[in-house]
């Protein structure tokens, strides 16, 4: 039999083993519970973020006053649209409105007011369109309208009696009675325009015709006739000089690549317009616009202070190295500017811009100019490590004797050479013989204007080794321009 002390000793072994037991399973508890609760705050945090990040969505994307989505929804329904009607040319209609005599409700009874009458005209249509049909507000007192599938060629006529019947009702606000009036223009993808900007200023064009009519609500832009020079002289024109105040202009850069190894060179700076009514303006419609009023002297100092101020910030991180962004310098620059050597000295010094990421694109006419003009422009340009380009190259103003006189490290194919070179063998015998003057001479030749896989082809074989235009790269956004040379090695444009 146990004495005594051999039991008790029994008796606190068992003890020790149950309490080790119930720690053992106290700390799984203790650790589950912890899991349990950090999982929690994960889910929390998570959710948090995604409803933060789907907060942000939406208030980048609709109007803080009405709820309706807002200008740059607008924009991305409408490049979806043409994008997808593009082959079958299915038609779409936009409705472009406007609330008449705005400005007067908002001057007699108050923005608040004024603010109210807007949410009630936006809650109307969306109850008179449902869900059939979207309405965006661009800003201010207009709004848009697409229909995406009219039924027959004529829905629109439908669509805006409906509208008018419903949104030109007497609004009561406090002691104030509104009766609205509206204008609405409309325009038709792909019989009126093809593109997102062209609709929509067609449209406006239209809706203005309403109010100076005295017996139409709604017009559609085809039965005007109305020429485009009516808008470019009297909105276009306007909108342009407030562009640069409003922050609308921006620049993106295309890329030059040399064919054999595909290796970025650099990239030329364009100057884009994005209106925050028409969306993105192609430059080809407002540049004629700008050097017509004068303005394109204050579009080319702006690109040249952005470039600038671009070159200082990127010139020191590792995917821009070797590389230089070519500017262009306007005629208008050019002959008017008589400082325009000073100003561009005075620009490296401002920004610390080291010169030797700069190109400067002058346009073969600078050649006109006496040899002392052209050589007191170039040569401190030079002097201070910026190379020059001569573009338009081609149309007869340089001599062999010229290109030698002047510090000349590049030359750009002229756009006539580039339409003809796969139908004029006479082109092609002048366009060999410049590439071979320019060979002899150790000056670049960059065929820009390169929209196909056979122009690349026969100026390669002409033995240009630059090339730039859409079949390499359209102009693109800084971001997608450093993507682009990160990447650009790996691709050869020779053996496409």
């Amino acid at each position: 039999m146990m004495n005594e002390i051999q039991i008790l000793l029994v008796v606190l072994l068992s003890f020790t083993s149950v309490l080790s037991v119930a720690l053992v399973v106290w700390n799984i508890l203790l650790h589950r519970k912890a899991l349990r609760a950090t999982e929690t705050l994960t889910s929390t945090f998570t959710s948090s973020a995604q409803v933060e990040d789907e907060r942000f969505a939406y208030v980048s994307n609709h109007d803080a006053l009405t709820g309706l989505p807002n200008r740059t929804m607008l924009f991305h329904k409408l490049e979806h649209l043409i994008a997808s009607n593009s082959e079958s040319n299915s038609m779409f209609n936009i409705l472009y409105m406007d609330l008449e005599n705005f400005t007067g409700i908002n001057k007699t009874h108050g923005t608040q007011v004024a603010d109210e009458v807007l949410q009630t005209i936006s809650n109307r249509l969306r109850r008179c369109l449902g869900q059939g049909e979207p309405v965006f507000r661009l800003g201010g007192d207009e709004f848009i309208v697409v229909l995406e599938n009219p039924r027959t060629e004529r829905a629109y006529d439908v669509v805006c009696e409906a509208i008018l019947k419903e949104v030109t009702g007497k609004i009561t606000i406090g002691e104030s009675v509104i009766l609205p009036a509206l204008c609405i223009g409309i325009s038709e993808y792909p019989t009126d325009a093809m593109d997102t900007y062209s609709l929509v200023r067609n449209a406006d064009i239209a809706m203005h015709s309403v109010m100076k009519a005295a017996n139409w609500r709604y017009l559609r832009f085809d039965s005007l006739k109305v020429p485009i020079k009516t808008l470019e002289e009297n909105s276009l024109e306007s909108a342009l000089i407030n562009s640069i105040a409003y922050a609308e202009l921006d620049i993106v850069l295309q890329p030059e690549l040399e064919l054999r190894s595909g290796r970025t060179l650099g990239g030329e700076v364009l100057a884009r317009w994005n209106h925050r009514k028409f969306g993105n303006i192609p430059a080809s419609k407002f540049i004629p616009i700008a050097e017509a009023n004068g303005f394109i002297a204050r579009i080319d100092s702006y690109v040249m202070h952005r470039s600038f101020q671009l070159v200082a910030r990127i010139a020191n991180e590792d995917w821009f190295k070797g590389l230089r962004l070519s500017i262009n310098i306007s005629p208008s620059q050019l002959l008017d500017n008589k400082d325009l050597v000073g100003e561009i000295l005075t620009l490296i010094e401002k920004y610390n811009t080291p010169p030797q990421s700069i190109d400067f694109e002058f346009p073969e006419l600078m050649l006109l100019q006496s040899d002392t003009v052209v050589q007191n422009i170039l040569n401190p340009l030079v002097a201070a490590g910026i190379t020059i380009t001569l573009n338009e190259f081609g149309r007869s103003y340089a001599s062999l004797a010229q290109l030698k006189r002047f510090p000349i490290s590049k030359v750009k194919i002229d756009p006539v050479f580039m339409r003809e070179l796969l139908t004029d063998d006479s082109s092609n015998q002048v366009l060999e013989a410049l590439i071979n003057m320019c060979v002899v001479l150790k000056i670049k030749v960059v065929g820009a204007g390169i929209e196909t896989a056979e122009q690349l082809t026969t100026l390669t074989q002409l033995g240009c080794t630059v090339g730039q235009g859409y079949f390499i790269s359209k102009p693109l956004s800084i971001m997608q321009f450093q993507r682009f040379v990160e990447t650009s090695d790996s691709r050869s444009f020779i053996n496409r």
